[in-house]
């Protein structure tokens, strides 16, 4: 199991923070079948 602070390092490490909002995902038309 990894624990809290790997996790946060990995997601740090792709630009981004455990907490951050992805505004922008799903990528429009990317969920578009199942929603509809």
């Amino acid at each position: 199991k990894k624990s809290l602070t790997e996790i946060k390092d990995v997601l740090a490490s792709r630009g981004l923070s455990l907490g951050s909002r992805l505004e922008n995902w799903p990528p429009a038309g990317f969920a578009r079948e199942e929603s509809a």
